[in-house]
C-alpha cells in the first residue's frame, strides 16, 4: 500500500511541479493515470477493511488529479482497477 501511495505523491508533486513552472503536466498526467490503475483496494489489502476503504477514496483523488493535469476523464476513470 505504501508503494502504491507514494507512486501517487510523487506523480502528484510533478503536477505540481509543472503547474508552478508553467510546464504542460503531461508526464504528471501519465504518472496519475499510471498510478490510478494500482489502486484495487482488493488486491492492496485483501484483509483489511480499513485499508480498502483508504483506497477506495484514493481512487476518487487520482482520477481527479489525473484530470486536472489534461488527462481525458473516460481514460482516467478506465486506469481504475474494476470493483
Amino acid at each position: 500500500m505504501a508503494v502504491v501511495v507514494d507512486r501517487l505523491a510523487r506523480a502528484t508533486d510533478e503536477l505540481a511541479s509543472a503547474v508552478g513552472t508553467g510546464r504542460t503536466p503531461s508526464r504528471a498526467a501519465d504518472d496519475l493515470v499510471a498510478a490510478a490503475g494500482a489502486l484495487d483496494p482488493f488486491a492492496l489489502a485483501p484483509d483489511d477493511w480499513q485499508a480498502q476503504s483508504l483506497v477506495l477514496l484514493l481512487r476518487s483523488l487520482a482520477v481527479d488529479l489525473a484530470e486536472a493535469a489534461g488527462a481525458d476523464p473516460a481514460t482516467a476513470r478506465r486506469a481504475l482497477p474494476e470493483i
